[in-house]
């Protein structure tokens, strides 16, 4: 009996974590195609502001669809699969705190800090893997 619960748990937090990954992993193939494609055109446009909407339409779905996700759980009190949203949802944040940071121009408080290192660590996983 134990084991089943344990297997449905590691399963709803695998798929948590497939449905966070799908997208964003998507969203890199195409980003890596349209800055490919850009390089062999004369005029390159705005390919860059083009992903970077992508990637804010995308986090902000994924932060609505996990924030309600994130309520249910807490109300069916299984607490890994909510555990699971709330890491998620932090993640998906780290974008948009280290733009907040650097639109009000708050880089230097410790918080902001510590966002942009996070970022920057983040996008360096994506580097070493292409």
């Amino acid at each position: 009996m134990m084991t089943s619960k344990l297997g449905s748990t590691a399963a709803a937090i695998a798929l948590r974590v497939f449905l966070a990954s799908t997208p964003l992993v998507a969203l890199y193939a195409y980003a890596q195609y349209a800055f490919a494609q850009a390089r062999e055109q004369e005029h390159r446009g705005d390919t860059g502001l083009g992903i970077a909407i992508l990637l804010a339409f995308v986090c902000v779905t994924l932060i609505v669809s996990f924030l309600v996700d994130l309520i249910v759980q807490i109300a069916r009190k299984r607490i890994a699969a909510s555990t699971t949203s709330l890491l998620i949802l932090a993640v998906l944040c780290v974008p948009l705190g280290w733009f907040g940071c650097n639109w009000f121009d708050l880089r230097a408080s410790m918080a902001c800090e510590q966002v942009g290192n996070a970022f920057g660590a983040f996008l360096a996983l994506f580097e070493q893997a292409a």
